[in-house]
């Protein structure tokens, strides 16, 4: 009776210990993404001053018509969005295996400002330079949703990364969550008064707030992209 004891409490240690090991394990891995998620953050912000100072070296140069500061400008700020686009998938990709339940609104939060800032730039770029032959593609969503509306998002979500895939750098694709409190996001809402979610944007002057087929999205895209010519 006392041997059965002994190995059902040393059993139950070693449970204990094994389970234990497994959460600090756990746990540890979490802070290792969300050290990784902050370092990627701290890269992207130093990506940015780079094209904000870029950005103002060009506007000097328009004075005299430099197309070449145009042109780089315009595949530096291409270059900038895809990292952010791929940096954003990794957030998403970290929330979902995310068993510790561990916060990641602070960063969401942040990335989606690079977003925004991303956004502006490509507006900026557009009216700087005649020789930016791309469309703004904007997806307007809610990051806290029901499980329907989030499926109803992702399959938006992928029909537009598929077909910017297609299109290349003629598109510049900018997912935008807009309900994480950020005041700025909200006066671009209100400025381009879009007020269902989700929503795409088309170069800033055809809101979709419906799903629709892709080939009626790319005859959009289409029609923007011979106007910009």
């Amino acid at each position: 009776m006392v041997n059965i004891i002994r190995t059902a409490i040393t059993s139950g240690i070693l449970t204990l210990i094994i389970f234990s090991a497994g959460i600090l394990f756990g746990v540890e891995m979490q802070k290792n993404r969300i050290n990784e998620i902050k370092n990627d953050y701290k890269e992207m912000q130093i990506s940015w001053n780079d094209i904000q100072l870029q950005s103002d070296i060009i506007q000097e140069n328009l004075k005299t018509n430099n197309e070449k500061f145009c042109e780089n400008m315009i595949n530096e700020n291409l270059r900038f969005g895809d990292d952010i686009y791929e940096r954003g998938k990794k957030i998403a990709t970290y929330e979902k295996r995310n068993d510790f339940e561990t916060n990641l609104y602070v960063e969401k939060r942040e990335y989606n400002l690079l977003r925004l800032q991303f956004w502006i730039n490509s507006i900026s770029i557009k009216e700087m330079c005649n020789n930016s032959d791309y469309i703004n593609v904007v997806y307007l969503y809610k990051d806290n949703v029901t499980t329907t509306k989030k499926v109803e998002q992702d399959k938006i979500s992928e029909l537009l990364f598929n077909i910017k895939q297609e299109y290349g750098k003629n598109i510049m694709l900018i997912p935008l969550a807009t309900d994480l409190n950020l005041t700025s996001v909200n006066a671009m809402m209100n400025k381009y008064n879009i007020t269902e979610f989700p929503t795409i944007l088309f170069n800033e002057n055809i809101t979709i707030s419906k799903v629709i087929p892709k080939n009626e999205i790319e005859e959009i895209i289409n029609e923007q992209l011979l106007a910009s010519h």
